[in-house]
């Protein structure tokens, strides 16, 4: 199952606020790393069910069973891969968005923006790697998004 570029795209820019789109973002890169461990895992992370949908207590399971579960098992792969590729599609998009921010506003600012949310560090540590307070990087924030809001999303199309 192919990744529906462009019903992404539409709810990418269908955010209300370049706020709530960044915190998808920050949601999607937490996402990525819980189904990158599931499919690391692979078989082992599938819960297990029988036919009928209940959970198997069967230890020695019949060669049905056992085809049945395989099936059920490449589904479930198909689907988190799917999944892991919408995830790393909307990452994208952030950083892209990071990178105009970056080339219209300053580096900083776009920097501010990919550590917190792309690279998900607390405020704190993007301050104390930018080497600014606190409330210089809430500055810098607010302006990004300021700034996308008001021009970047026309620019980023």
């Amino acid at each position: 199952m192919a990744v529906d570029v462009v019903t992404a795209y539409d709810q990418v820019r269908n955010y209300k606020n370049a706020s709530a789109f960044f915190w998808a973002v920050h949601h999607a890169v937490s996402a990525l790393k819980r189904i990158d461990r599931e499919i690391e895992l692979g078989a082992d992370a599938v819960p297990r069910r029988s036919a009928s949908g209940r959970t198997s207590g069967i230890s020695k399971p019949t060669e049905a069973q056992a085809m049945f579960e395989l099936v059920n098992v490449e589904r479930w792969l198909e689907a988190k891969r799917n999944e892991r590729d919408v995830l790393v599609f909307v990452i994208g998009c952030g950083l892209e968005m990071c990178e105009l921010v970056r080339h219209v506003l300053s580096d900083v600012h776009g920097d501010a923006l990919e550590m917190h949310y792309v690279d998900q560090k607390t405020w704190r540590e993007v301050s104390e790697s930018l080497g600014c307070s606190q409330a210089h990087v809430y500055e810098l924030q607010h302006q990004a998004l300021q700034w996308i809001d008001e021009k970047g999303w026309q620019q980023r199309q």
